[in-house]
């Protein structure tokens, strides 16, 4: 079951021993996930080292508890540790 989908994990319990979610970690359940920060973190390290200064995001929202949060966090972190001034869209 993809994160997305937009069931709560109460809604899951039934399952909760037969079930593997995607993109999306919960307590109790077995889950694959991404590693959205360090992808962040390789694609920022990369633009970074070929001289670009003014690099924006386009995300998605926070409430995309799969990938949205965790993408943007990090591009955050990044622009903070090499004082870069952050400029991102979420829509929604």
């Amino acid at each position: 079951l993809f994160g997305f989908t937009g069931i709560t994990e109460e809604m899951l319990a039934h399952w909760q021993s037969s079930l593997v979610l995607l993109a999306r970690d919960a307590k109790g359940f077995a889950s694959v996930c991404y590693d959205d920060e360090g992808a962040i973190k390789i694609l920022m390290q990369r633009l970074y080292d070929q001289g670009h200064r003014n690099i924006s995001y386009l995300g998605v929202p926070h409430s995309d508890v799969t990938t949205g949060k965790r993408r943007h966090e990090a591009y955050l972190a990044f622009c903070k540790a090499h004082k870069l001034h952050p400029v991102a869209a979420l829509p929604g």
